[in-house]
Protein backbone atom coordinates (compact mmCIF):
# COMPACT_ATOMS: atom_id res chain seq x y z
CA UNK A 1 0.00 0.00 0.00
CA UNK A 2 1.20 3.52 -0.66
CA UNK A 3 0.81 4.96 2.81
CA UNK A 4 -0.70 8.45 2.80
CA UNK A 5 0.90 9.79 6.00
CA UNK A 6 4.44 8.48 5.62
CA UNK A 7 6.53 9.53 2.61
CA UNK A 8 9.11 6.78 3.19
CA UNK A 9 6.98 3.68 3.01
CA UNK A 10 9.55 0.95 2.60
CA UNK A 11 11.87 -0.65 5.11
CA UNK A 12 14.08 -3.70 4.84
CA UNK A 13 16.43 -4.82 7.62
CA UNK A 14 16.41 -1.31 9.04
CA UNK A 15 17.19 0.26 5.66
CA UNK A 16 14.73 3.00 4.67
CA UNK A 17 15.54 4.61 1.34
CA UNK A 18 14.35 8.18 1.20
CA UNK A 19 13.24 10.14 -1.81
CA UNK A 20 16.01 12.66 -1.11
CA UNK A 21 18.51 10.04 -2.27
CA UNK A 22 16.80 9.69 -5.62
CA UNK A 23 15.09 6.36 -5.06
CA UNK A 24 11.36 5.96 -4.59
CA UNK A 25 10.46 2.77 -2.75
CA UNK A 26 6.86 1.73 -2.26
CA UNK A 27 5.10 -1.28 -0.82
CA UNK A 28 1.73 -2.08 -2.34
CA UNK A 29 -0.59 -4.21 -0.22
CA UNK A 30 -4.03 -3.59 -1.67
CA UNK A 31 -5.96 -1.90 -4.45
CA UNK A 32 -4.30 1.16 -6.00
CA UNK A 33 -6.83 3.95 -6.33
CA UNK A 34 -6.48 7.35 -7.99
CA UNK A 35 -5.82 9.21 -4.73
CA UNK A 36 -2.90 6.97 -3.78
CA UNK A 37 -1.55 6.99 -7.30
CA UNK A 38 -1.57 10.81 -7.44
CA UNK A 39 0.42 10.97 -4.19
CA UNK A 40 2.94 8.54 -5.64
CA UNK A 41 3.07 10.53 -8.88
CA UNK A 42 3.90 13.73 -6.97
CA UNK A 43 6.90 11.91 -5.51
CA UNK A 44 7.96 10.82 -9.00
CA UNK A 45 7.68 14.36 -10.37
CA UNK A 46 9.60 15.83 -7.45
CA UNK A 47 12.38 13.26 -7.76
CA UNK A 48 12.63 13.81 -11.50
CA UNK A 49 12.90 17.57 -11.04
CA UNK A 50 15.65 17.11 -8.46
CA UNK A 51 17.69 14.27 -10.05
CA UNK A 52 16.70 14.41 -13.73
CA UNK A 53 16.07 10.65 -13.63
CA UNK A 54 13.71 8.25 -11.90
CA UNK A 55 14.55 5.15 -9.84
CA UNK A 56 11.70 3.14 -8.35
CA UNK A 57 11.49 -0.05 -6.32
CA UNK A 58 8.00 -1.54 -5.96
CA UNK A 59 7.36 -4.33 -3.48
CA UNK A 60 4.06 -6.16 -3.95
CA UNK A 61 2.43 -7.89 -1.01
CA UNK A 62 -1.24 -8.90 -1.29
CA UNK A 63 -1.71 -6.65 -4.31
CA UNK A 64 -5.36 -6.41 -5.38
CA UNK A 65 -5.00 -4.50 -8.64
CA UNK A 66 -5.93 -1.03 -9.84
CA UNK A 67 -9.12 0.95 -9.97
CA UNK A 68 -9.78 1.98 -13.58
CA UNK A 69 -8.94 5.68 -13.17
CA UNK A 70 -5.58 4.95 -11.54
CA UNK A 71 -4.79 2.29 -14.15
CA UNK A 72 -5.29 4.70 -17.06
CA UNK A 73 -3.31 7.41 -15.24
CA UNK A 74 -0.47 4.95 -14.82
CA UNK A 75 -0.46 4.13 -18.53
CA UNK A 76 -0.43 7.82 -19.46
CA UNK A 77 2.36 8.66 -17.03
CA UNK A 78 4.44 5.65 -18.08
CA UNK A 79 4.58 7.15 -21.55
CA UNK A 80 5.39 10.57 -20.12
CA UNK A 81 8.06 9.53 -17.61
CA UNK A 82 9.17 6.21 -19.12
CA UNK A 83 12.18 7.61 -20.98
CA UNK A 84 13.46 9.07 -17.68
CA UNK A 85 13.19 5.86 -15.66
CA UNK A 86 16.74 4.69 -15.04
CA UNK A 87 15.77 1.73 -12.82
CA UNK A 88 12.43 0.08 -12.09
CA UNK A 89 12.69 -2.90 -9.75
CA UNK A 90 9.69 -5.12 -9.07
CA UNK A 91 9.68 -7.40 -6.04
CA UNK A 92 7.12 -10.21 -6.08
CA UNK A 93 5.13 -8.43 -8.79
CA UNK A 94 2.21 -10.27 -10.32
CA UNK A 95 3.24 -11.52 -13.74
CA UNK A 96 0.74 -9.34 -15.59
CA UNK A 97 2.03 -6.21 -13.82
CA UNK A 98 5.62 -6.93 -14.78
CA UNK A 99 4.72 -7.87 -18.36
CA UNK A 100 2.60 -4.74 -18.80
CA UNK A 101 5.65 -2.61 -18.04
CA UNK A 102 7.84 -4.68 -20.35
CA UNK A 103 5.46 -3.87 -23.21
CA UNK A 104 5.64 -0.12 -22.60
CA UNK A 105 7.57 1.33 -25.54
CA UNK A 106 8.79 4.36 -23.59
CA UNK A 107 10.67 2.20 -21.05
CA UNK A 108 14.10 0.78 -21.76
CA UNK A 109 14.16 -3.00 -21.32
CA UNK A 110 17.46 -2.61 -19.44
CA UNK A 111 15.74 -0.36 -16.88
CA UNK A 112 13.24 -3.00 -15.70
CA UNK A 113 13.99 -6.04 -13.60
CA UNK A 114 11.94 -8.48 -11.51
CA UNK A 115 13.07 -9.89 -8.18
CA UNK A 116 11.64 -12.22 -5.57
CA UNK A 117 11.29 -11.42 -1.87
CA UNK A 118 14.39 -13.54 -1.27
CA UNK A 119 16.34 -11.23 -3.62
CA UNK A 120 15.45 -8.03 -1.73
CA UNK A 121 19.08 -7.09 -1.04
CA UNK A 122 20.01 -7.54 -4.70
CA UNK A 123 17.01 -5.43 -5.77
CA UNK A 124 18.00 -2.60 -3.43
CA UNK A 125 21.57 -2.70 -4.73
CA UNK A 126 20.46 -2.83 -8.39
CA UNK A 127 18.01 0.06 -8.17
CA UNK A 128 20.79 2.24 -6.75
CA UNK A 129 23.42 1.23 -9.32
Amino acid sequence: MIIDKEPHVFEHNGYRPKDEFGIICVKITRLINQNRFEKFLRRVKKNYEKFNEIRILVYYEHFEGWDSEAFWSDLFNLNLYGPHIKRLAFIDAPREEYERHLKCESLSMDAIRAFTRAEMEEALYWVQS
